[in-house]
């Protein structure tokens, strides 16, 4: 009897793993496709310059001072793409691509960065990197601090 019982614990609790799993699959799915894809989020882009890009891992862009925090991260997810596999970029010592956007209006230009995304870059050479069906944005990191960079244009 006892035997019988701790086979069936085993199996109740095999079963329960098995469908806390599936549920929790499911639910990592369908939060996937329910986020906005790339293309949603680089339309509401705005334009930017380069202010350094040394082909190293880090490019930092301008923006204009009055951009929404949603501007802000489409910019950033598009300047990632623009530049990503830049044939000259350097990613020996990291896979990681940062781009930092900073504030400008005027002459002026915020002394910290509103906005900087970090991206995964796969490893392999440009042309090849550039061929991927994979979306390349689903890992980005975003770290927003629009706030602290306007008041560092005051």
């Amino acid at each position: 009897m006892e035997q019988i019982m701790r086979h069936t614990l085993g199996l109740i609790s095999l079963v329960s793993l098995l469908v806390v799993t599936a549920t929790g699959s499911g639910c990592w799915l369908v939060a996937r496709h329910s986020q906005p894809s790339d293309k949603y989020i680089v339309q509401n882009a705005v334009s930017y310059t380069i202010l350094d890009d040394n082909m190293t891992t880090i490019i930092k862009i301008g923006v204009n001072s009055s951009i929404t925090e949603q501007q802000l991260r489409a910019t950033l997810v598009k300047a990632a793409n623009d530049h990503q596999d830049d044939p000259a970029r350097d990613y020996l010592t990291f896979m990681f691509l940062w781009v930092e956007a900073y504030l400008v209006r005027d002459r002026d230009q915020s002394s910290v960065p509103a906005g900087r995304l970090k991206r995964y870059v796969p490893p392999g050479n440009p042309a090849e990197r550039k061929k991927l069906t994979t979306d390349r944005t689903k890992d980005d990191a975003f770290t927003i601090t629009l706030d602290e960079a306007r008041k560092t244009l005051r």
